[in-house]
């Protein structure tokens, strides 16, 4: 997902040509990035709609935060920065509730499938929930770092700009 072909000339061109009011230009460079911050988002929040809420949030904070861009970093960078910053700091989605309930309940439940209706289909099921769970289960941070980290393969220092961290530390933490 990370592509060390990416260009960030074009970026740094789109975000000049955006400042002067060119719109077209505005619309190019969001859309250059929006489908990433989607991703990022859905595997945050596990449901389509609050994935889609999030990542219009996260394009509207770069929007109107764009002359702030100094150049610093890479455009890329800066605003999956606004990302993740917005990721951490987002109110508890959908699916964050409904699994933290499930799991309440879950504690005082027993659940067994007959042996007959075992199956791949309940096996596979089985073991997307599970996943799922499992997830949901990291802090936010922890599970933006492995989405980040291993999903997307962000290298380390790439995660250590997101994060604030020294490449050092994202490592650590990512391979908590």
């Amino acid at each position: 997902m990370f592509s060390n072909n990416y260009d960030h000339t074009l970026d740094n061109q789109l975000v000049t040509k955006s400042l002067q009011g060119d719109k077209t230009a505005l619309t190019q460079l969001i859309k250059r990035h929006q489908d990433y911050i989607f991703n990022i988002s859905l595997r945050m929040f596990l449901d389509h709609d609050d994935a889609l809420d999030a990542t219009q949030e996260v394009l509207i904070k770069v929007i109107t935060n764009l002359k702030t861009f100094q150049g610093k970093s890479q455009f890329r960078t800066w605003v999956y920065r606004i990302a993740v910053n917005h990721f951490l700091n987002a109110p508890k989605q959908k699916m964050e509730k409904l699994l933290m309930n499930q799991q309440q309940m879950s504690r005082h439940q027993k659940v067994t499938v007959p042996a007959e209706e075992i199956n791949e289909d309940v096996i596979e099921e089985v073991r997307i929930l599970c996943s799922t769970a499992m997830l949901m289960c990291l802090t936010r941070e922890q599970r933006l770092l492995y989405v980040i980290g291993d999903v997307f393969g962000a290298d380390h220092n790439l995660g250590a700009q997101l994060f604030d961290t020294s490449p050092g530390n994202y490592r650590v933490k990512l391979h908590r």
